[in-house]
């Protein structure tokens, strides 16, 4: 199920003024294509697929291509549907030569989970249509999946007031007929990457009071915030209200950095600085 290209190029070397130092290297080389490869994953992959780390129970979708870059074989393919966690659409579907499908994986799971990396094997084989009618369809563009739909009219009314007002009904398309290639099968490997947890830090909340401070002078105080999940942490300060209801618009405080990413184990370390530009007295809320 690959095609190959073998190449030959012979150097030559010779030395200037000298006929005897006269070298010929023979160089032989073959280069194949699989059948069926993927496409337009993330950083130009082959076979890998990283999806961003996300919390339990939230949806994470990505979209790939599935290719068939044979110029005269059929293929069906069947994702996994046991691999918790995972969901391809479509799951089953074919590609006719040369033509190509948009697949979605969507990653959503119920517990934490580390994926490093899903092995997940993507199930193929060539097959022939038993309707000419069938293939030739399929080699314009019109290659069925399970997301393939047909419209039903057989609901509405045959004849009456009511029939003009009936709507059709859109019903799944059944999988055209057609028959394996014997000898054909052959799984291909995506490997998968995904994190699933929720955010967990740790760091000291306790107040921070800074000592009376003389006007365009700054005092700061410096604290680790930890992420203890096994998932990357986004995070992002701002100053409010000693309340917490509203943001400080005095000035007199700043946290640095104010946001970023902090790798699962990490530490990052969080400034707050203390810069009166008037006599005042004035006690703020830092929140996470």
């Amino acid at each position: 199920m690959t095609s190959s290209l073998f190449s030959y190029l012979q150097i030559r070397i010779k030395v200037a003024k000298n006929p005897f130092e006269d070298y010929r290297i023979a160089v032989t080389g073959e280069g194949y294509q699989d059948d069926i490869c993927f496409d337009q994953l993330p950083n130009n992959a082959a076979d890998e697929l990283r999806l961003a780390d996300c919390p339990v129970n939230k949806p994470h979708s990505i979209a790939f291509v599935v290719r068939n870059s044979s110029a005269s074989k059929t293929f069906r393919f069947k994702w996994p549907t046991t691999i918790a966690g995972l969901t391809f659409s479509p799951s089953i579907g074919h590609l006719p030569p040369g033509c190509s499908k948009d697949v979605t994986v969507t990653f959503c799971a119920a517990a934490p989970v580390k994926m490093q990396p899903q092995d997940v094997k993507m199930a193929t084989v060539q097959i022939q249509y038993k309707d000419a009618a069938v293939a030739a369809a399929a080699a314009e563009g019109s290659a069925w999946d399970d997301r393939s739909t047909v419209i039903d009219y057989s609901a509405a009314p045959a004849g009456g007031k009511d029939a003009a007002a009936a709507e059709p009904v859109a019903k799944a398309e059944p999988e055209p007929a057609a028959t394996d290639v014997s000898g054909t099968a052959k799984d291909v490997s995506l490997k998968v990457f995904a994190v699933a947890d929720n955010p967990r830090f740790e760091c000291d909340a306790k107040p921070i009071l800074f000592r009376p401070t003389m006007m365009f002078q700054t005092r700061s105080y410096s604290f680790p915030l930890k992420n203890t999940s096994t998932a990357k942490m986004d995070f992002k300060f701002f100053v409010a209200t000693a309340d917490g209801a509203a943001r400080d618009g005095s000035g007199l405080y700043s946290v640095t950095p104010e946001g970023g990413v902090i790798e699962p184990g990490a530490s990052a370390d969080i400034t707050v600085r203390f810069a009166p530009l008037e006599v005042r007295h004035r006690r703020v809320s830092v929140l996470l």
